[in-house]
This record gives structure tokens, sequence and C-alpha cells, in this order.
């Protein structure tokens, strides 16, 4: 008989097909719970990224207000540009203009410089958290024509975001902020994802939370919403341009940390898959010894009755199913016998009688 016509093959090959169609299912059920996490992931980093930078340009339009509300808020400045330079009441002037830069610099923290310049008598008044006589310099040197607008520069070591703004063509007021203190807070946050950068237009990193200065370096050199390797491990970008401060923004985290969730429901998948693979393997070894064993002993045992082996006594336990056909074949073989047995006992018997009366005939 072909092995093709037999019931344990055609329950392999029904087992197998439900294993396929169950393997099917589950591959593209998690294909597309991991493509709506991917796309969550890439809007909740759209999202954090617009915060930070909704966050980011807040602190510095705030600044912006102050420094374009001094001159109509300190009467000095005023003073200072019109009386004698370094008379009594200049010097007390310079005094309080002094007092309340240095006020307003600790009131918002952001401020590393802030300064007065009155052209007319070349006149600075500087207040920086740094060294005086280096932010002297450099403050001259940088002789800008950019006025109302924030701009990224290079000052002692650190990038600074600069704006300065022009008053009745003979006052200057500029400000300096440091992007590493803008920066601190979001170095602070307990999170693997909080990681920033502020790079300028040509890509040069300027500052970032980022412990490691290369992986800010492949992060702005990156296209926006891009991944990228670095040592082997695969980081996720996504990039803003902020006009108000004439930078970028680059928020940059590790793959493996911001793809957590999907790797869990990979490794779910697979596992599920596996144990369902376990079981319906178990279920068909259970299967051929429940079904197909007590099948072939009882076939087996039917093939014996009808080459005429009546002596069949199948011993062993079936479920009850089979039992049943165990014992209807056990009863049916004895049967048989019995008949079998009966038979041979009455020609017997008709032969002793056939043989008596021949030999009453030959001997009357």
């Amino acid at each position: 008989m072909s092995i093709f016509k037999t019931l344990n093959f055609k329950i392999t090959i029904l087992l197998t097909a439900i294993i396929l169609i169950i393997i099917s299912l589950s591959y593209c059920t998690n294909y597309y719970i991991i493509k709506q996490n991917e796309e969550a992931i890439t809007v909740s980093m759209e999202n954090t990224i617009n915060i930070y930078k909704e966050q980011i340009e807040t602190t510095v339009n705030q600044v912006s207000y102050y420094i374009s509300s001094i001159l109509g808020n300190n009467s000095d400045i005023e003073k200072m540009s019109f009386i004698e330079k370094n008379s009594y009441d200049y010097n007390i002037c310079r005094t309080n203009l002094y007092t309340m830069l240095m006020r307003d610099a600790n009131y918002y923290s952001n401020i590393d410089t802030i300064y007065v310049h009155f052209e007319n008598t070349n006149e600075y008044v500087i207040f920086t958290k740094g060294d005086y006589y280096k932010c002297m310099d450099y403050i001259k040197a940088q002789n800008s024509s950019v006025f109302g607008k924030w701009y990224p520069a290079r000052y002692n070591g650190d990038y600074m975001l600069i704006s300065t703004l022009k008053f009745d063509d003979n006052i200057d007021i500029g400000v300096m902020l440091n992007l590493n203190d803008i920066i601190k807070p979001f170095k602070n946050k307990n999170s693997k994802n909080s990681n920033i950068i502020f790079s300028d237009f040509t890509n040069t990193v300027l500052a970032t939370s980022l412990q490691s200065q290369e992986i800010a370096t492949a992060a702005v050199s990156a296209k926006s919403s891009s991944t990228f390797k670095h040592k082997n491990e695969e980081y996720v970008s996504i990039s803003k341009r902020s006009e108000t401060m004439g930078l970028d923004i680059t928020f940059v985290a590790s793959k493996k940390t911001m793809y957590e969730n999907i790797s869990f429901i990979k490794t779910f998948t697979y596992t599920s898959l596996l144990l369902i693979m376990a079981c319906l393997l178990i279920y068909l070894l259970a299967l051929n010894k429940i079904l197909m064993e007590p099948l072939r002993k009882i076939t087996n045992a039917l093939n014996k009755l009808s080459a005429g082996n009546q002596n069949i006594i199948i011993k062993e336990k079936f479920i009850y199913e089979f039992d049943i056909i165990k014992n209807a074949i056990n009863n049916m073989s004895h049967k048989i016998f019995l008949l079998q047995e009966s038979t041979k006992k009455q020609n017997e018997s008709l032969r002793i009688s056939e043989v008596k009366r021949l030999r009453l005939q030959m001997n009357p």
C-alpha cells in the first residue's frame, strides 16, 4: 500500500499545513506590529525634537525680549550717551548699569556675557561670567555688522550664541549665551533618549549632551531622519533647523534603546512560534501513540484474520473507542475459532459414523 494513502501521512500533511498557516499569520502580524511601532517611534522622535526646539527657542526668545527692553527700562543708558565721559554722574550711571547687567545675567542663567557699547565714546560696560579682559578683547574684535539675529561663534574654547541690537545708531547691546549651558539640562536628564546636539549649517558640532564627540559628529553628518552606524552600533538621528538661533538641533539615540519594545515583540513572536511548533510536534507524537499505533495493531490483526489465522487476541489496552473495536475483533475471532472447532467435531463425528456404516455393510 502506498504511504501517500495512509492516515498517518494525511494527518502529518494536515498538521504541517496548519503550522505553515500559523507561521505565516504570525509573521504578517509581527511585521505589521513592528511597522506600527517604528512609525510610532518616528512620530515620538519628531514630537520630542519639536518640544526640545520649542523649549530652547523660548529661552532664547526670552533673552531677546529682555535685551530689546533694556533701553526703555534703564535711564542710565540714555544719560551715558550724552553726559561727559568719566564725570561723576557718568561713573554713577556706569556703576548702576553694571549692577543691573550683573543682576539680570544671574537671573537669566543662560547668559554668559552681556554688554552695552556706546559708539560715540567707544565705552563698553560688560558683565561676564568668564575672564573679563578676554571677553573685552573678543567683543572688540567681533565688530559684527549682524544686528537683530542670533548666530553661533567660538569663544574661549566654547561656542556661544551671540545677538546684538543697535539703538539710535549709537548704542549697541549684545548678549552671549553659552551653548553648553543651554544644553546642560538635557545632560542632567536621566534618560537614554535625551541626547541633543547643536551644530551650525556646515555640520560642525557646537555643543552636545552626548559623551562621545565622534557619535555627535556622525549624527550631524547623517541626513535628517536617518540611521547611522558607529563602532558596530546603530543610532537614529533626526534634525530640525532653528532659524531663530541660526543652528541645527539634532536628536540622536541608540537604535537598540529606541527599539527595545520591537526587539521584545520579535523575541516574543519567535519564541511563541517555537512553542507552537513544539506543541504541534508533541501532539503529532501523541497522536501517533494514541491513534496510529492502535490502528496498526488492529489492521495487522484483521489481516491475519483474513489470512486464515483465527486465533487472534489483541491484548493491549487502547482508548475507549479503539477498545470497542478491539473487543469486537477479539469476540469475532473467538466465535470463528469456536465455529471452526464445532465444525471439526461435527465432521469427525460424521466421519466415524460413515466408517461404522461401511463396516456393517462389509460384515453383516
